[in-house]
C-alpha cells in the first residue's frame, strides 16, 4: 500500500471523505496540500538524459567516424585536403594518390583527439558527466494561473501540470483553501526546527 493510499483510508476512516485527487497530498502547504515529496519525478526527470545502453553512445560514436571517414576521403578525392603544414615539404609517400583505409583512419582514436562531433572522447566525457533534469516545456495555452507559485523550481512544475487536472475539477482551482486563512508562517516555524514541543 502507498503513502498516499494509507492517507486516504486513515481521512476516510476518521473524517468519511471519500475520493480525494492524489494532488492535494503533493500540492504545496501553501495552497492547503500536505506537501508530500513524489520521488518518481526526479527520476522522470533524468529519464531522457541517460542511455538506457552505455554500449548506445559507442553505437553512435562508430556511425559518427564512418561519416567523418566518408567525409575526408571525399575531400581528400576531390583535391582539398591542405597539405602545407607538413613539417618535411618534399615527403610524398608512394601510395600519395590513395585514400588511407577505415582501419587506419581509426587506428589512434585514444591518443588524438578528433575534430567531428560525438568522437570517442566526447562521448567519454558525456558518460562521465551527471546527467541533467529535462525540464518541463510550457505551450503558448497554458493557462499562468493554474501553475502552481513555485513554476520557477521545475518539481513544482511537474506537480503541478500532472495534478491540476483533478484538483481544478475536485476544488475549483489550484489553491485548495484561501491562502489568508493558512498559518504558512507557522508551518515554516514547525518545519525550521526552533520549535520544540514539550510535555
Amino acid at each position: 500500500m502507498s503513502v498516499v493510499q494509507y492517507l486516504k483510508n486513515a481521512i476516510e476512516e476518521r473524517f468519511g471523505i471519500q475520493d480525494i485527487p492524489d494532488g492535494y497530498f503533493y500540492f504545496p502547504t501553501d495552497v492547503g496540500g500536505l506537501e508530500l515529496n513524489n520521488p518518481f519525478i526526479g527520476l522522470v526527470q533524468l529519464r531522457d538524459a541517460v542511455y538506457e545502453d552505455p554500449n548506445d553512445a559507442l553505437s553512435v560514436v562508430a556511425l559518427a567516424e564512418r561519416d567523418a571517414y566518408r567525409l575526408a576521403k571525399i575531400s581528400f578525392e576531390k583535391g582539398s585536403v591542405n597539405r602545407t603544414w607538413n613539417s618535411v615539404p618534399n615527403f610524398i609517400p608512394q601510395d600519395h594518390d590513395k585514400f588511407m583505409s577505415f582501419e587506419e583512419f581509426t587506428q589512434y582514436r585514444e591518443e588524438f583527439s578528433n575534430s567531428h562531433t560525438h568522437n570517442l572522447c566526447s562521448i567519454y566525457e558525456e558518460l562521465l558527466r551527471q546527467p541533467a533534469k529535462q525540464n518541463v516545456m510550457l505551450n503558448r495555452n497554458e493557462n499562468e494561473q493554474l501553475i502552481l507559485h513555485g513554476a520557477d523550481d521545475e518539481y513544482w512544475l511537474w506537480i503541478s501540470l500532472l495534478y491540476r487536472a483533478d484538483m481544478i475539477e475536485r476544488f475549483g482551482g489550484v489553491n485548495i483553501v484561501d491562502r489568508a486563512l493558512l498559518p504558512t508562517s507557522m508551518i515554516s516555524l514547525y518545519r525550521s526546527g526552533r520549535v520544540k514541543w514539550q510535555g
